[in-house]
């Protein structure tokens, strides 16, 4: 059976600890500058933020590069980064090979697999609305 995310107790306990950071570290500084101005890092990187974290979730998961190699997984993110492509950017070309390149190897039950964890992801809300 593929990792699933859902269901991992070190995964929870990651987001659990970024969740707390931000509300102890990152929000009392917003009280204590409320003049300093943020930029959104779609403006900052000029490229969809997201789009570039997804396509990144995906390698990292193809590759088992800092996570349990799945190449279901790293289909799915690849996937959500190639249809959020509102432009086509060099991050939004990178999802759309890795992706043709990763679905020429899977066999039809792991792609059908990919699909899922798709839908999967979008319940949760991983995807821009």
């Amino acid at each position: 059976m593929a990792w699933d995310f859902r269901t991992d107790p070190e995964y929870q306990a990651q987001l659990d600890w970024v969740d707390t950071f931000v509300r102890e570290e990152i929000e009392p500084l917003d009280m204590l500058f409320p003049d300093l101005q943020f930029h959104p890092l779609d403006d900052y990187y000029g490229f969809p933020a997201l789009e570039a974290a997804q396509t990144s979730l995906g390698l990292l998961y193809r590759d088992g590069r800092g996570v349990p190699q799945d190449e279901t997984l790293a289909y799915a993110w690849l996937s959500l980064a190639a249809e959020a492509a509102s432009e086509a950017t060099e991050e939004d070309k990178s999802a759309a090979l890795a992706r043709a390149e990763l679905a020429g190897r899977l066999s039809e039950a792991e792609l059908a697999a990919g699909r899922a964890q798709i839908d999967a992801l979008r319940k949760l809300g991983a995807v821009a609305p």
